[in-house]
């Protein structure tokens, strides 16, 4: 029962911080940039992820003028062996800019999800 209310959850939240996003973009400076794919194959550092099928693949991020960004990007996948992934899901949050003049920073945190993979 519990775990039912969490995807509700979940959505409300991604659709609250995403409307303050989008509200937040018409009174300051702030990009959203996005890109869309469909490739023969999602290769992973020499490795198919989709068993050498297609791929869908798409992202956006959000960057604020003070140098926080966030972003999300995800593909199908489908592994070897198989796990019960259907989709990957890549999210990042940070900040970056200049801390000097020839030096800049980039601060961020990444986390890989796999919503539908089991437990191994």
């Amino acid at each position: 029962m519990l775990l039912k209310n969490i995807q509700p959850a979940r959505m409300a939240v991604t659709v609250a911080v995403s409307g303050l996003l989008l509200g937040t973009a018409t009174s300051v400076h702030a990009q959203v940039s996005g890109s869309a794919a469909l490739t023969s194959d999602y290769v992973w550092r020499g490795s198919s992820q989709t068993r050498e099928d297609p791929a869908i693949q798409a992202g956006v991020k959000y960057a604020h003028e003070s140098g926080l960004y966030a972003s999300v990007w995800g593909s199908n996948v489908k592994f070897k062996p198989d796990n019960g992934a259907r989709s990957e899901f890549v999210l990042a949050v940070g900040w970056s800019g200049k801390i000097a003049t020839d030096w800049a920073l980039d601060i961020y945190l990444l986390r890989y999800q796999y919503p539908s993979a089991s437990p191994t």
